[in-house]
Formats: structure tokens, C-alpha cells, sequence
């Protein structure tokens, strides 16, 4: 059975590393994979922040062992109509493979 690792950066407020004169938001960075309800509420709960709009979201997806699994669809059509973040960046993975990535 599949595994969602979600990772929450303070809901209350995104953590800020700052001086007093040139403020740097950290990144959000989610792993999904087939989970699409799960993505939509951890999105929106983000989207809450005010700080969300400065903030750069990186999304990365697995792919489906089998390509009409339609978790892993759905997953897909959430990240592309992710709005309000200053960018987005998806990163989806075509296939997921029994064997590690080799190099």
C-alpha cells in the first residue's frame, strides 16, 4: 500500500529566515503520490497563510505502476491547477519502478 509523507512547515505561519532588511521565506516542498483529497486540503491549508503568495511550492509526483491508476491522475490534475503560491514548480515522475533509479 502506498505512503503520504507530508512534512507541515508551522500551518500557523511559514517559517521566515530574516534580517531586518531583506526577508527570505523558505520553500514548501510536498511528495505525493496518490492521495488526491489529501493534497487538496494540505494545499488549501497553506493557501490560509497570507505569507503563501511570496512563497515557492515545489511539488514532486510519482507515477503510477500501472498509467490509468486515477489517484495518481487526480494527483496530477491538483498540482496543475495549484494557484496563489509566487511559483510552482511540479516534478512528475513518469513511472514508478520496482528496482531503484540507477546512475
Amino acid at each position: 500500500m502506498a505512503k503520504i509523507i507530508i512534512i507541515i512547515i508551522n500551518t500557523k505561519k511559514i517559517t521566515t529566515f530574516a534580517n531586518k532588511k531583506n526577508a527570505m521565506i523558505a520553500p514548501i516542498i510536498i511528495f505525493a503520490y496518490n492521495r488526491p483529497a489529501h493534497l487538496r486540503r494540505l494545499i488549501d491549508s497553506l493557501l490560509q497563510n497570507p505569507e503563501s503568495a511570496d512563497t515557492d511550492l515545489i511539488i514532486y509526483a510519482d507515477g503510477a505502476k500501472n498509467p490509468d491508476d486515477p489517484d495518481v491522475v487526480a494527483v496530477a490534475d491538483v498540482i496543475k491547477g495549484i494557484k496563489g503560491f509566487k511559483t510552482t514548480k511540479p516534478i512528475f515522475r513518469k513511472k514508478i519502478s520496482d528496482s531503484p533509479p540507477t546512475s
